[in-house]
């Protein structure tokens, strides 16, 4: 078959990630047809409808269609903008259709190729409650090793499925980054077990993950070891993520030479590689509080947005040979990290309503911090987001996911919030409090690497 692989691969993504929910949905209104349906399958089909439309609108479908449309619509784009002909689309379906019938077998519980395969290997990669389903049988096996990648973000029941199958255990993680995330049934079932607050202290370390229990226990400091260079991010964000995270521990292996030259030559609002754009200043400057409880800022998003424009309009910047190559391996250069889930909608919402080339909707990916780990993009822009009279913190009191969302920046950092927030004195030692002093130390003796600008009115002072 004479398909482009980047069209094929592409094509994929599509069938297995939104189409995946389409056909669900589709077999819910079939098995329906002839039969009475009772509310709780009425709520399932809404709610799985409302799903797929707002991940199409997310991946940039701007029309409003049928269910049945959505996919087409993808496909039809995808087959123009590869120059696909009738005959490779037809080919391209068929080959689709033949790879999910055959996932489709090896997912039966009565199949027993899985369990051949995972007897037969010397190398078994799967999740920590994947490799537990009992018709692979991988848990009645016993390997010389079990390697946990992730391990601080694993629950116990998790950690618990994938050790029981090895003689030795590695267990691979950051306790400093995102812990172990439960629901809020869990969380307040937990608090009622063991007679604590909903909210505080106590919660959070009875939350916390069976690895940094061991990492920070006897016994972890006699077997643990800790790699302590970093060659992600450009020396300036590096440093800043080793100080206010780190101890200082953590150092650069990269160096400025490894940082692009483009980079510096972006507007000279966010010239610097670690730059903070202060929106205390601005209108609609504090964040809203949603229906679902989570918060949008709009005065952040604004100014997301018309920095997602700045760098659309520079030329320079989208002929760079960085951006050029993230294109070709259609890697996303700019990530914009929301620390709520209801920012991320904003920002999704007036970044769809905009008009860009295909190129750099490309080139961008919006999402929340908690998605975002394992994940790295050239040019991070963060939406803080928070902000209001009283200067309350609410999770923003907890470091991990500030580590998280500042390491994710390979070449840029640019923090958009408040700082009159972390200036407070009530917040003095939180996390975003230490960034903040942290930039304006080094800003003074080195302003190309460190910058805080104080927006008026979409513009910088």
């Amino acid at each position: 078959m004479s398909l482009p692989e980047r069209y094929l691969r592409e094509r994929a993504e599509l069938a297995f990630d939104i189409g995946i929910q389409i056909r669900r949905y589709q077999k819910i209104v079939n098995s329906s047809k002839n039969e009475n349906i009772d509310e709780d399958e009425k709520r399932l089909r809404k709610k799985l409808e409302k799903s797929i439309k707002e991940q199409a609108q997310a991946m940039g479908l701007r029309e409003l269609v049928e269910i049945d449309e959505i996919l087409p619509k993808f496909i039809s784009e995808l087959n123009h903008k590869h120059n696909i002909q009738q005959f490779e689309n037809i080919q391209a379906g068929k080959l689709i259709d033949l790879t999910q019938d055959m996932l489709e077998a090896l997912s039966n519980e009565r199949t027993n190729y899985d369990e051949f395969l995972a007897r037969s290997r010397q190398l078994v990669i799967g999740t920590c409650v994947g490799i537990g389903q009992r018709h692979i049988g991988i848990a009645d096996n016993l390997y010389d090793w079990v390697i946990v990648d992730e391990a601080a973000r694993s629950i116990s029941s998790e950690l618990a499925i994938a050790m029981q199958s090895g003689t030795r255990i590695l267990l691979v993680g950051d306790h400093k980054q995102l812990p172990p995330l439960y629901s809020d049934e869990h969380k307040n079932a937990l608090a009622r077990r063991l007679g604590i607050s909903k909210r505080g202290e106590e919660l959070d370390q009875a939350l916390g993950s069976d690895f940094e229990r061991v990492f920070l226990s006897e016994y972890g400091k006699q077997t643990c070891a800790t790699l302590k260079t970093q060659y992600r991010m450009a020396p300036a964000i590096g440093s800043l993520v080793s100080a206010c995270f780190y101890e200082n521990v953590l150092e650069n292996g990269k160096t400025d030479n490894d940082v692009p030259n483009i980079y510096f030559r972006l507007p000279e609002e966010i010239k610097s590689c670690v730059t903070w754009l202060d929106t205390t200043s601005l209108p609609n400057t504090y964040h809203e509080q949603g229906k679902s409880g989570s918060l949008s800022n709009r005065a952040e998003a604004d100014v997301i947005i018309r920095i997602l424009q700045d760098l659309a309009n520079d030329e320079t910047f989208m002929n760079s040979e960085p951006v050029q190559k993230c294109l070709e391996k259609n890697e996303k250069a700019i990530g914009v990290i929301c620390m709520y889930g209801e920012q991320k909608k904003l920002i999704r919402k007036k970044f769809n309503e905009r008009s860009w080339n295909d190129e750099f909707r490309g080139l961008v990916k919006i999402d929340s911090v908690d998605s975002y780990q394992g994940k790295e993009n050239r040019v991070i822009i963060l939406s803080l987001t928070r902000h209001d009279k009283v200067c309350s913190t609410g999770f923003l009191h907890l470091p991990n996911r500030i580590n998280v969302a500042l390491s994710r920046a390979m070449d840029k950092l640019i923090i958009v919030g408040a700082k009159t927030m972390w200036e407070h004195p009530k917040n003095s030692k939180t996390p975003l409090a230490k960034v903040l002093r942290f930039i304006q130390e080094q800003e003074q003796n080195n302003p190309q690497d460190y910058a805080i600008k104080i927006l008026k009115n979409g513009a910088k002072k």
